[in-house]
């Protein structure tokens, strides 16, 4: 991946005659640091200077050209007021570095419809205001400045920012050991501080067009972008949310027309870049593309199920093996790699994740592990998406066919389920010495390879698993009680007189009890979770206040306890109590207050 020197020491330029010219304040340029625009600028903010931008702005309208005379730029403004910074592209005249890095003859830019592309991040570079942070939290949020920092590298960062020193080890120390495991983009025995900002390599290579015919595909770049979007799913503001969907498109359409989800333009582009003899090195190779692509996946899922949007990517054209093992992915040295790797289990990287039928049995060739089920579970949205859709246009929600269709999504959703118990049951059974267990175990060991570590990482991704199973059976439910109730029963009965309904006030429930037993500290990890709670927030609303104008039934008529378990109630209705409290309209205030604790606790980054 190569970039014009001197590119990353800018944000902001203006067209001068033709030209692009380079704006950064006198600060910024005498400390060789990336100018982010104003004025004032950040770092003349915070040193509490005088920011010379609006002068370098003015001054540049007068640039003479080639022949010495001097023009105005016609798309900058008289008034000083009016100059847009924020919608300035980032990039420098040809000229001021070599022909060699020029992708294009001088004078010609990126075609219309990709300038914004030289912008495009996920949060603003303004200082954010931070209140009071939990380590944790701090943590989380030190990583997501550091990944799309106004600097060319980590190294970088740290020296220009005061006090970020001392927190850089506690944030890569959080990411390795809890982030990594849930997104194990980066090969974490060879990651390098040296990483350049993800908003100029995206400039540089978003077209694949701009890729010279030949050159290998910027993996790092790749990496940085589905980091970047990854945290996005850990925002609440607008405007990282409509960054974020801008960037998930453009990436995710780039991946397709490079090929990368082809099996065979992926297995020639290995052998082409990353051949030899020597097998840490073409499978690392391998599994950084692999994983990479998996996990683009993986997140495209998660992002639509989290704001109820279509998934962009469908299992069938996901046309790459399954990742590597956890075990093999952290191999830290290449003795461990040498011991690591026959232990691998058979089939996996030959299992292709476009053959996925949406049933476990399809996974034949090897033990399944929890990040195999997490896919499988993802493989369904696009299938309750399409149902959904299909059900609220018309009226075949009464179709015998739909109703069998339906049938299969719940069959399929809690056979998943019913995997995740199995893995669940191997990690906590008193004797490790069944095959099963021991290749479980193996599995997940990273730089620490005792039991008690694996069985952390695997209990930790298996309580993901349920959350991602609830949250799809709670947002399948919820789509079908309109359009699984027929007339003449209004809106505010629907959720009580509908199975539906209960179904998924039962799974907002399970996901309310198993964040509390989780614990916010844990929980706060998982993008999903938050997004959950707050449908299940509204879920319960609804269903609650649907039977206000009926008589609660929370005690039965000689004043007892309603003894029913939740399948049950899910079928024919009536009361019932969860750990001793009732569900139903008395007890709004309390189901509604810890859904919304349960919520706060979670911290997640706002903007």
């Amino acid at each position: 991946m190569f970039l014009p020197p001197g590119l990353d020491q800018h944000t902001y330029a203006i067209y001068v005659n033709g030209n692009l010219l380079a704006i950064s304040c006198d600060a910024c340029r005498a400390n060789k640091t990336k100018c982010s625009g104003g004025p004032p600028c950040s770092l003349c903010r915070r040193r509490g200077i005088d920011c010379t931008l609006r002068n370098c702005l003015r001054q540049s309208r007068g640039v003479p050209t080639s022949d010495g005379s001097a023009a105005a730029n016609a798309s900058v403004s008289e008034d000083d007021d009016d100059v847009d910074i924020s919608t300035s592209p980032t990039c420098l005249r040809p000229e001021n570095f070599p022909a060699e890095h020029v992708l294009h003859p001088e004078g010609e830019h990126l075609p219309p419809n990709l300038e914004f592309l030289k912008n495009v991040t996920v949060v603003s570079s303004e200082p954010r205001t931070t209140g009071e942070f939990r380590p944790l939290s701090r943590g989380m949020e030190g990583i997501y400045e550091l990944l799309v920092a106004e600097k060319p590298s980590l190294e970088g960062a740290m020296e220009g920012s005061d006090g970020l020193q001392e927190f850089v080890t506690k944030y890569l120390e959080t990411y390795f050991k809890r982030f990594h495991l849930r997104w194990p983009t980066l090969h974490a025995p060879v990651f390098s501080l040296d990483i350049s900002t993800m908003p100029l390599h995206l400039s540089a290579s978003i077209d694949p067009e701009l890729i010279p015919e030949g050159q290998a595909w910027p993996i790092e770049l790749f990496q940085a972008v589905i980091l970047t979007l990854i945290f996005s799913l850990y925002r609440t503001d607008k405007t990282a949310l409509s960054r974020a969907m801008l960037l998930r498109s453009t990436f995710i359409t780039f991946l397709r027309e490079l090929g990368a989800f082809d099996a065979e333009i992926l297995a020639s582009h290995l052998k082409t870049h990353y051949s030899g003899t020597f097998a840490p090195y073409t499978l690392s190779m391998r599994e950084h593309l692999t994983r990479l692509l998996a996990l683009t996946y993986q997140f495209d899922v998660y992002f639509a199920l989290a704001h109820e949007k279509p998934p962009i990517l469908h299992r069938q054209e996901v046309d790459v093996g399954l990742p590597n093992t956890f075990a093999l992915w952290n191999s830290y040295g290449i003795d461990v790699f040498d011991a690591r790797q026959p232990e691998e289990p058979l089939g996996r990287i030959e299992f292709r994740i476009s053959e996925m039928t949406n049933r476990p049995d399809s996974f034949t060739s090897s033990q399944l592990l929890v990040e195999d089920v997490q896919l499988g579970l993802c493989g369904l949205l696009q299938a309750i998406w399409v149902f959904r859709q299909s059900s609220s246009s018309s009226k075949t929600e009464r179709h015998p066919s739909s109703a069998l269709q339906n049938a299969l999504l719940i069959e399929i959703l809690d056979d998943w389920k019913l995997e995740l118990d199995k893995i669940n049951k191997l990690a906590n059974a008193r004797s490790m010495t069944s095959n099963a267990t021991r290749t479980l175990l193996l599995a997940y060991r990273g730089a620490d390879s005792s039991v008690a570590a694996s069985l952390e990482k695997i209990n930790t991704l298996v309580q993901d698993g349920m959350i991602l199973y609830y949250y799809l059976k709670m947002y399948h439910n919820a789509g079908l009680v309109k359009t699984q109730t027929e007339e003449p029963h209004t809106d505010e009965t629907l959720w009580t007189l509908n199975k539906y309904g209960r179904k998924a006030l039962v799974c907002a429930l399970q996901i309310l009890k198993l964040v509390e037993s989780i614990g916010a500290w844990k929980a706060c990890l998982n993008p999903l979770i938050r997004h959950a709670l707050a449908m299940g927030l509204n879920v319960t609303k609804t269903a609650l206040v649907s039977g206000q104008k009926r008589e609660c039934e929370c005690l039965t008529n000689d004043g007892q306890h309603a003894d029913v378990n939740l399948q049950q109630w899910t079928e024919i209705g009536g009361p019932i109590w969860i750990d001793g409290t009732p569900v139903c309209l008395c007890t709004l205030n309390f189901w509604t207050k810890s859904f919304e604790e349960a919520m706060q606790d979670l911290n997640i980054m706002e903007g």
